[in-house]
């Protein structure tokens, strides 16, 4: 998954339609929500971003799936996404690294 904050500093909403990535077979959007105790994860169409706020893309939350990369990645590598809002589309270069919460897992489970 990805975990990113998208801040809008204009005047008016912006709305997120789509991540994508030819690293990966396929990259969604989705949101974590809680119903009675229960976590579920849906996919969504579009994020919004109110003028002069951001929204976090963290665990628990809003974040990017990442599905079936195309080839194996390590951490330091870099991959290319394009961020498209209804207005325009940003081309960003994002470094892979290890998210902490996973490492922390994967250190619990060998104890």
């Amino acid at each position: 998954a990805a975990f990113l904050k998208i801040s809008n500093t204009g005047s008016s909403k912006q709305t997120l339609k789509e991540v994508r990535s030819k690293a990966f077979r396929a990259v969604e959007m989705h949101k974590t929500e809680i119903h009675e105790s229960m976590a579920s994860m849906r996919q969504v169409d579009s994020v919004d971003i109110e003028a002069n706020s951001q929204v976090a893309f963290k665990h628990g939350g809003y974040h990017v799936m990442l599905i079936d990369p195309i080839k194996p990645l390590k951490q330091g590598d870099t991959v290319e996404f394009t961020f498209v809002f209804a207005s325009q589309e940003i081309n960003m270069n994002v470094p892979v690294r290890r998210d902490a919460q996973v490492q922390a897992h994967e250190h619990m489970r060998q104890h």
